[in-house]
């Protein structure tokens, strides 16, 4: 999936698991900016590079998340590559487990 202003998510879970899944493909790392209960802002651990995102609950839009900000993509470039899973945390992992066996248990 590619990341752009406008895109909208289900909740605010949804919007840090794909920017979470983005990061690990990319090999690229972020951290939390800002968040509250209606806003998410997330920015690379890198100072020098500018990328940049924020999501806000949309109450017009049925509570619906929505990418407001998008700067990027990422600019600067790892020395290596991680496998340390620093991008992900037990919740990340346990989504990602619980929609593999749901797949698995009722095919489409």
């Amino acid at each position: 999936m590619n990341l752009c202003k406008g895109l909208t998510f289900a909740n605010k879970v949804e919007v840090k698991r794909v920017l979470t899944i983005c990061a690990l493909k990319e090999n690229k790392h972020f951290m939390n900016s800002r968040s509250t209960k209606k806003k998410l802002c997330e920015k690379c651990v890198d100072e020098s590079c500018k990328w940049y995102v924020c999501a806000v609950m949309k109450l017009n839009l049925h509570r619906l998340w929505m990418v407001t900000v998008y700067i990027g993509p990422h600019t600067y470039i790892p020395n290596e590559v991680r496998n340390d899973g620093r991008m992900m945390n037990c919740n990340f992992i346990a989504s990602d487990i619980l929609k593999k066996l749901c797949e698995d248990h009722y095919p489409n």
